[in-house]
């Protein structure tokens, strides 16, 4: 691997785990370079009924589209989908990369934190300062910058486990 190469894949890297640092209701964050597509994965605590399930789906779309027309931005690929594993239900969003922004990624969990409340299964970090938030957001909208702008080959995951972030690469 070249050294442009490991570059970049580590920008990558580094956006996910600055995601997964800075909203701890995410459970995992995947970037597919191929469709050049990040995908965010909520857990909830219960099953989630179809109903509040559209509801929230559709508050989502209408509120990324909204967001991208006041940014001028038109989103390629804005979707959610969920499924449901016994008592549990897993929740993606996926969303183009190129059009993202580190905003719009708050938005996306205020979203879900609003609508699912204590269903929403989070890993608490209470060390974190206001302060450490606001560079958290800096990093991240830096980083999806240069993740717009690179070609990543790699497809690469980052979870949470044990209060850590783990990062594998396919």
């Amino acid at each position: 691997m070249g050294n442009r190469e490991r570059t970049e894949n580590s920008k990558g890297v580094g956006l996910l785990i600055s995601v997964l640092v800075r909203y701890p209701e995410l459970s995992t964050v995947n970037f597919d370079p191929n469709g050049r597509v990040l995908k965010f994965t909520f857990i909830l605590t219960k099953p989630l009924e179809q109903m509040k399930f559209e509801r929230m789906r559709d508050r989502f779309r209408m509120s990324v589209a909204a967001y991208g027309d006041f940014k001028n931005r038109k989103p390629s690929l804005i979707e959610m989908a969920r499924t449901d594993f016994g008592d549990i239900t897993v929740l993606e969003v996926q969303r183009d990369v190129e059009t993202l922004t580190q905003e719009e990624i708050s938005l996306v969990i205020d979203i879900v934190r609003d609508e699912m409340g204590s269903l929403l299964a989070a890993d608490r970090n209470d060390n974190l300062m206001e302060e450490d938030l606001l560079v958290q957001e800096e990093i991240i909208e830096e980083m999806l910058q240069d993740v717009s702008d690179c070609r990543q080959d790699k497809n690469i995951t980052a979870f949470r486990e044990e209060g850590r972030v783990v990062v594998f690469n396919k």
